[in-house]
């Protein structure tokens, strides 16, 4: 059946979203995999030392996330992954661009485990060489919550806008409700900025989508 609406031209707009990169590959051995797992352990600590004031912004106590930065050329299998501790959020266009992860455990017990054993700190086997992977492990920056479109487009002061907000999804339903609940509390909070709050929701397995109103100011 012909659409009766064919005479509408839908915009196009030219951005590179970003693809998942399935399999994964090793590349050649560090030679010096005590002083990498020693520093890799080290950044580990940094991630769960976090100040309080990002630990619970806004009220809200979110998931562990960080990214895992790979080595040029390399790649983790995403059993690898899991195998650390951590469930996969997102991974970068590259495979040695960044993966995002969170953990439910805020010590990161299993992933460390893994770090001493991969540095010689404790004896164990197999050696986790796969680890040789990992560059560094980084924090998630204010930068890496901003979709392509808003870069393009950021907001102006003053203005009340709608925008579609997507919440990494941890796997339960009802936990992913409640953050929505708390964020549509927290934006309902500002007096100064009326009328911001969430319009719209849907959860999925996989996906958690909002829309909200708010404005540049927050």
């Amino acid at each position: 059946m012909n659409s009766q609406f064919e005479h509408l031209q839908l915009p196009r707009i030219d951005i590179e979203l970003p693809k998942r990169i399935k399999g994964g590959g090793g590349g050649n051995k560090r030679d010096n995999r005590d002083f990498h797992g020693r520093k890799l352990l080290a950044e580990a600590l940094t991630i769960i030392e976090r100040p309080v004031k990002e630990y619970t912004p806004f009220g809200i106590n979110p998931k562990l996330i960080f990214k895992l930065k790979l080595r040029s050329k390399d790649s983790l299998q995403d059993n690898d992954v899991t195998g650390l501790g951590l469930n996969i959020l997102e991974k970068g266009t590259k495979s040695d661009e960044a993966i995002v992860v969170f953990s439910s455990d805020d010590n990161l017990t299993e992933f460390r485990r893994k770090l001493e054993c991969y540095s010689g700190l404790i004896d164990d086997s197999p050696e986790y060489g796969y680890l040789d992977a990992i560059e560094e492990l980084v924090r998630l920056e204010p930068q890496d919550r901003i979709g392509p479109l808003l870069r393009l487009e950021p907001l102006e002061p003053g203005e009340l806008v709608p925008l579609d907000l997507e919440l990494w999804h941890t796997g339960n339903p009802k936990e992913m409700g409640d953050y929505i609940n708390n964020l549509n509390d927290f934006l309902s909070t500002f007096q100064e900025y009326p009328g911001m709050r969430v319009t719209d929701r849907y959860i999925g397995e996989y996906m958690c989508m909002t829309r909200i109103k708010v404005r540049q100011e927050v």
